[in-house]
Order: structure tokens, then sequence, then C-alpha cells
């Protein structure tokens, strides 16, 4: 019996998950299919009926839906249940199972850039976005020990919300100035949102607060750097993009539908190029 698989979002075009899943799938599962499904607001729910009828092993869930498609779910496990952000459905014998695999990506990908950027454990960071994968970085953030974590947010109940609430993350409104002023006293400065992927290269959730002895990460991968990341760097800053983590939460993915153990690196290389800027070649 063929194994679907797949990635639930809006604005696909950007994802480099088709690319890995495509390269991966033939050498571990012939056959298997990783398909595509770009889903309107409001069709959410009879999407998941369908793929619940077509008898879907399991897919990836992105921008926008990590933590609307959670009411949809039969249940939630791991971390998951501990921020309501879902990137990974499993089918479990009819049961669509919620995971987040985003977190534990996050921080194996976190410690490799500051190892390589020469730095420690920082105790501090600001995570730019309240959603789904701001909750995953905070998540992760606390555990590998930062003490101060803070989110910046357009609205501030996006942030005392429960999740955020129980992570102990505390709020910056989303202006310049409060912006700039908390990036430059953290040690850690993360994109959380998805300003500044393509098309929208011109973009940048922060344009000041980087400086030397900082690292500077941005989940977004497309394009390579991005401008947030160019700017980073620029000041002085270490930077990060984000094509690892999806790697890595690929992997673990792969893993849970079925059973394969395939590294995160050779996710990875199966995107050698990610519609890098003009700019950011020069």
């Amino acid at each position: 019996m063929s194994v679907l698989l797949g990635l639930v979002g809006r604005k696909l075009g950007h994802s480099a998950s088709p690319k890995m899943f495509a390269a991966v799938l033939p050498m571990v599962r012939p056959g298997a299919e990783y398909v595509s499904w770009e889903v309107e607001p409001g069709q959410l729910a009879d999407h998941v009926a369908s793929l619940r009828a077509l008898g879907a092993r399991g897919f990836n869930v992105t921008v926008p839906y990590k933590e609307a498609i959670v009411p949809l779910l039969d249940a939630l496990e791991g971390d998951a249940s501990t921020i309501s952000a879902v990137n990974c459905v499993c089918n479990e014998d009819g049961r669509f199972v919620g995971r987040n695999t985003d977190a534990a990506a996050f921080e194996a990908s976190l410690l490799v850039a500051l190892l390589s950027a020469g730095q420690g454990l920082p105790r501090s960071a600001l995570v730019l976005g309240a959603g789904g994968a701001a909750k995953a970085v905070v998540l992760a953030l606390g555990r590998i020990g930062v003490a101060k974590i803070l989110v910046a947010a357009r609205r501030k109940a996006s942030v005392t919300e429960d999740a955020f609430l129980s992570l102990h993350a505390g709020y910056v409104p989303w202006s310049p100035t409060a912006l700039s002023e908390t990036a430059l006293a953290s040690a850690v400065v993360v994109n959380a949102t998805p300003v500044g992927m393509h098309p929208d290269i011109d973009s940048s959730p922060l344009s000041s607060g980087f400086r030397p002895g900082q690292l500077v990460f941005d989940l977004v991968y497309n394009p390579r750097p991005t401008l947030f990341l160019r700017q980073a760097a620029t000041a002085g800053a270490q930077t990060a993009d984000g094509l690892d983590m999806l790697a890595r939460q690929a992997a673990e993915a792969l893993q849970l539908w079925t059973g394969a153990v395939v590294h995160h690196a050779t996710f990875a290389t199966a995107v050698p190029a990610v519609n890098t800027s003009p700019s950011a070649a020069a």
C-alpha cells in the first residue's frame, strides 16, 4: 500500500520540504508520496477530514495553521501538548496525533550555531513573533537554561496566553525603540515570524539592535541569507538561518511516520540553492 505524506499550509511556494522528501523518500520508501496542500482559511477542517478519508500516514503543518489545527486532532503528545502548537501529525491506527518536532530541531540547531560562533550558552534572548514557531523556540531556549526570554508581539494578549506564561516568557511591545533596545541587550535574537520570507525578500522584522558578540537566528531559510541576517552580519553579529532546523525536524518526522532513520544532513543537501537574493550574493 502506498504511503501518503505531505505539507499543509497556506502559501507554500517558499517551502523546501517537498524537495527534501522527494530526494529522500525513494531511498527509504519507494512509492511513497509527499504532497504540498495549500489550504485557504476556513477550509482547514474539511482538508483534515479529507486526509483522514485518504488514510494519510502523516503530514507536516506550517504557517499559519500550527495552532489552528490543534482542535481538529485526536490527541497531542510530547512538546505539542506543552505548547499547543503542532508541526507534525501522525496517523496512529486511524487517530491523528499532533506532535511538535520544531522545538527539538531548533534546540539542536541553535547549539550547533553557538558552538560554531565560539559562544557559550546565552543568558538572554529576544524572540520576534508569538505564533506556533515562537512557542517552540521559547520552549527550546528554556530547556538550554536561558534565564531571560522576551517575546515581541503586536498584541500583548498573544504573549500572556497559557503556553507562554507556563514557559515564563516576558513581553516586549512591537515598536522600533523597544525592539532595538531589547535586541541590543540580548545575547540571542530569533526571528520566528515569516517576515522576509520569499517572495517578500526586501522586508525585515528588525533593522537595528544588532551587535558583535550576539547570535542572530532566522527561522526563515528562503532566501539565504535573509535581509534580517544581512543586517545583523553587517553590524558584526554571528548569524544562522533555518535550513538546518528544517532538515532536523524533517528527519524526525520521517522516523515518526515510517520508522526510517535518515541523517538530517541528507535532507539539507537535497536543497542546494533556495532562491538566494541577488543582493545577498554581492
